[in-house]
Formats: C-alpha cells, sequence, structure tokens
C-alpha cells in the first residue's frame, strides 16, 4: 500500500514537470488507479492555457461573453431571471451560462473559464474512454489502438470550443453507457438526461432511448432499418417546422425554429458545396467505415453476439440509435448526433475486437485495409485541435505557464 501510494506521489509530480509526458506514461499504463485522473488533470492543464486562434470560433463568444458578465454589476438572482429573455439559452440549457457567471464573479480571464469547461469535459471525457478500457483484457494491439484513436478522437478535449454541446455529448454517453453495459438502471438514464442543462437538444437522444425499449429487438429488422438509414438524404423540412411550432410549447419555439429550419438547411447545403475535400472525406470516413464494420459484425460475428448476454442487446441498440440519428440527420445541426452514434458503435467494435482477437478475423482484415484513412482521421483532428492547443501544453508545464504564454500549436508550426 505504502508503496503504492509512493508511485502515485511520483506520478503527480512528474505530472508538475512534464503532464505531456505523463500522459502518455499513463496511457502506456492504462490498467493503474491514476491514469485517467491523469488524463483529466492534463485536460485541465490544457483549459487554462487554451488559445483562441480565430475569432470565427465559438470559444471566441465563450470569451466575450465572459468578460461582459464580469464587467457587469448583477446578482446571481438578477442573471438567472435574464436567462428567460436569453436567446442562447432561454432556461431550456442553463449549465453553460451559469458557470459563465460563476467565473466571472472572481476574474475577467477567460483562461479561468476554459478551465472550468476543461475540469467539467474532462472528467466526463476520461471517464467515458476508461469506461471501455476497463472492459478489455491485456495489451492493445495496433489494430485495436486504431480503433480506440477513433473512439477518443470522435469529440476530442479540444472540443470545448464548442463546449455547450460536446461537455452534453459526454455527459449522455457516460450515462447511457452504463445504463447499455451494466444492466439498463434507470439511474444511468437520470445521469444522461443531466445533458439537457447543458443542451435542451439532448431531449432528442434520450427520447430515442426510451423509444428502444418498446422496439421489438429483432437483430435481422434493425440491421436493415439501419443499412436503410443510409439512403435518407434530403426532406422538406417547413412542414415538420409548421406542425412543431403550432403545437410546441412556447419555451421551445425560439430552438425550434433555429434547428427546423429549411432556409437554413439550404444554407448548410450551399456551405458544403464550397468545403475542402479533405472535411468531407472525414465525414465520409466515419459513415461508411461505421456501416462496414456494423455489417461485418452482423453477418459475421453473429456467434459471439448470441452467446454474449450484454453484446447481442447493446448491438441490437447501437443499430437502432444509429438508424435515428442517421434519419433525422437532415435536420441542420441535429446531424450532430451521429458522433454519439460513432462513439456507441466504434467503442463496440473496439471490445470486440479485443476480447475476441481469434474470433474476428474479417474486422481485423477491414481495420488493417483501412488502417491508412484512420491516419488520415488522426492527423486531421489533432490538426484542428491545434488550433486552440497552446505550445506549452507539449512542452511546457504549470511553472512555465504562469510567466510565458505561449502560442496556437498551429502558429508555432507554421512560424
Amino acid at each position: 500500500m505504502k508503496k503504492d501510494r509512493k508511485a502515485t506521489l511520483l506520478i503527480w509530480l512528474l505530472f508538475l514537470l512534464s503532464p505531456f509526458l505523463t500522459l502518455l506514461y499513463s496511457l502506456r499504463n492504462n490498467k493503474t488507479g491514476w491514469a485517467k485522473n491523469i488524463l483529466w488533470a492534463f485536460i485541465v492543464f490544457y483549459g487554462f492555457n487554451f488559445v483562441i486562434s480565430d475569432e470565427k470560433m465559438d470559444a471566441n463568444r465563450y470569451a466575450d461573453n465572459f468578460v461582459a458578465l464580469h464587467n457587469k454589476e448583477i446578482t446571481f438572482e438578477n442573471f438567472l431571471s435574464s436567462l428567460l429573455t436569453d436567446e442562447e439559452s432561454s432556461f431550456l440549457d442553463f449549465a453553460c451560462p451559469v458557470i459563465q457567471f460563476s467565473v466571472s464573479r472572481f476574474t475577467d480571464n477567460p483562461s479561468a473559464l476554459f478551465g472550468a469547461f476543461a475540469i467539467i469535459y474532462g472528467f466526463f471525457y476520461s471517464r467515458n474512454l476508461w469506461f471501455l478500457l476497463d472492459k478489455v483484457e491485456g495489451k492493445l494491439p495496433l489494430l485495436s489502438v486504431a480503433i480506440f484513436s477513433i473512439v477518443a478522437l470522435l469529440m476530442p478535449f479540444w472540443s470545448i470550443n464548442g463546449f455547450r454541446f460536446w461537455a452534453a455529448s459526454h455527459i449522455f454517453l457516460y450515462g447511457l453507457l452504463r445504463y447499455l453495459y451494466c444492466g439498463s438502471n434507470r439511474k444511468d438514464l437520470l445521469v444522461a438526461s443531466v445533458a439537457i442543462l447543458f443542451h435542451f437538444s439532448f431531449i432528442i437522444p434520450l427520447f430515442i432511448v426510451i423509444g428502444s425499449s418498446v422496439v421489438n429487438g429483432n437483430l435481422k429488422v434493425l440491421f436493415y432499418l439501419f443499412l436503410a438509414s443510409f439512403l435518407v438524404t434530403s426532406f422538406n423540412l417547413q412542414p415538420l417546422q409548421d406542425f412543431l411550432m403550432r403545437y410546441s410549447p412556447a419555451i421551445f419555439q425560439k430552438k425550434l425554429h433555429t434547428y427546423v429550419n429549411q432556409d437554413y438547411a439550404d444554407s448548410i447545403e450551399t456551405a458544403k458545396q464550397s468545403t475542402k475535400w479533405f472535411v468531407l472525406m472525414r465525414s465520409d470516413f466515419l459513415k461508411y467505415f461505421a456501416l462496414l464494420l456494423a455489417s461485418l459484425v452482423y453477418f459475421r460475428s453473429s456467434v459471439i453476439l448470441k452467446k454474449n448476454s450484454v453484446y447481442l442487446p447493446v448491438f441490437a441498440f447501437i443499430l437502432f440509435f444509429s438508424s435515428v440519428t442517421n434519419i433525422i440527420s437532415i435536420i441542420p445541426s441535429v446531424g450532430r448526433f451521429q458522433m454519439i452514434s460513432y462513439f456507441l458503435l466504434y467503442g463496440f467494435v473496439f471490445l470486440l475486437l479485443q476480447n475476441y482477437w481469434r474470433e474476428v478475423r474479417a474486422i481485423k482484415r477491414a481495420v488493417l485495409v483501412c488502417l491508412p484513412l484512420i491516419v488520415f482521421f488522426v492527423v486531421f483532428q489533432f490538426r484542428l485541435g491545434f488550433q486552440t492547443i497552446n505550445v506549452l501544453t507539449f512542452i511546457g508545464n504549470p511553472f512555465v505557464c504562469i510567466v510565458d504564454p505561449g502560442m496556437a500549436m498551429i502558429d508555432f508550426i507554421k512560424k
């Protein structure tokens, strides 16, 4: 026991000297009790050194609102009442505004705000990854690492740039993973529903989860529904908007007008036409690689599913959840829920690959063939992260960052 405490103390001393090197060491020793907390601490370190490299980033808006809040003489009660007239929250998802207000009472430095964001985001992000890692045994071969890298980078820690939605995503997954793999405990579903306080739209995936309990769990039907969902490409949103605006409560109507809007959908489609090829390639890779892996699980791993009392219902749920999110992705912004379905599917394949290594030859071959595309995805995601990751996050430590503001990794590379 004393030896373990001494080792833990040494690890945290090393973290103070070099957070990045300690993170690499913890990833290599991911079965230790402190490993996930090192990742959490590293994300907090990243958050306090967050770089806004582009004024068009969501983070810039968070920072401006934060500074404005600090300069206002306003009580907490007055602030809460003001949310009723705020187009961003309207009391539907007040967690982020409350965090901003609370931190702004102490400082006007946006670094403190992003540090607070990172504390919340880092906790759920690290726990979701380790939920999967704790369910596998032995060292991870290259192919398992490749799939796990996709899982880790679908909604990476630098997604605190869009804190509200992506923090809600990891909070939702934190409850959902336990609900799926640990016995469908309603308390876990209640934890998942906390995501609504961060982004009101998470009422949608919550309804999907609830709806899955009354849907026939016939795997064949669900799989072909999953295949059919990829064929849905367009739909006129105007009738849906008119229906929802007519019958929904007034408190929801601002949000619905934003999300279910044909003009907005048309503008998104126009923007896609000018999007660079590698951005579209990333999206297509995630989509069609998920389709390939799900098909291989269904056709080539049915024996494993039938003899595993947990994996079969989990895979059935993933097919149902993915089908619905594919269909509703025609609604602007709602398509982001596909990232949750990807996390579930790729995470499931990771468990299957690692725990049934000898039986999943077809999946191993598919991953091996797609390794170049996986590498492309990893590089692309880190390229996005370099816009907010401070160079000192890699080469510095908390003491250096006190005296040196550093710069974004992307600017450092371009120098």
